[in-house]
């Protein structure tokens, strides 16, 4: 996605810093285990629209030249 939008990888989180920095705020570098974020993601969808994503999914695996037209 950086490379489609000529964006530098990381540079919303350097401008975040530079921000605070600038304010003279505290960083705090902070994650969460992506399995967590997935779980909540997973519940607050419904059925149907699981599916979608789940269709989406499959269909983003099969390279783009493989789908006939």
């Amino acid at each position: 996605l950086a490379e489609q939008f000529g964006i530098e990888p990381g540079a919303e989180m350097k401008a975040a810093i530079d921000g605070a920095e600038a304010r003279d705020l505290p960083i705090w570098l902070i994650d969460r285990e992506v399995g967590i974020t997935l779980k909540r993601a997973v519940r607050s969808v419904g059925f149907m629209e699981r599916l979608g994503i789940m269709g989406g999914l499959a269909g983003s695996v099969i390279p783009r030249e493989d789908v006939e037209e």
